[in-house]
């Protein structure tokens, strides 16, 4: 599953003409926090299939950029409300 996910997120990234940036690219971290989300798969084995450096800084970007998207949505949810 994990894998039809990965192949699926960078096969959308492709038909964009979009290059993929390395690390912190906003695309690569949405497609990390996917596979962590609907997947079993370990942290290690998300960052090396999506390529975002070792398990350690892998899981310190993930979490900050899951942290900054959540208030963003909160933020949008006020607005909205």
């Amino acid at each position: 599953m994990g894998l039809r996910l990965q192949r699926a997120e960078f096969a959308i990234l492709r038909r964009d003409h979009r290059p993929v940036e390395p690390l912190s690219d906003p695309a690569r971290l949405a497609i990390a926090a996917r596979l962590r989300q609907e997947t079993t798969l370990s942290l290690k084995h998300i960052a090396e299939r999506v390529h975002l450096g070792t398990s350690k800084s892998a899981n310190a970007r993930l979490h900050e950029w899951m942290k900054r998207k959540n208030a963003t949505t909160s933020k949008l949810t006020a607005i909205i409300q």
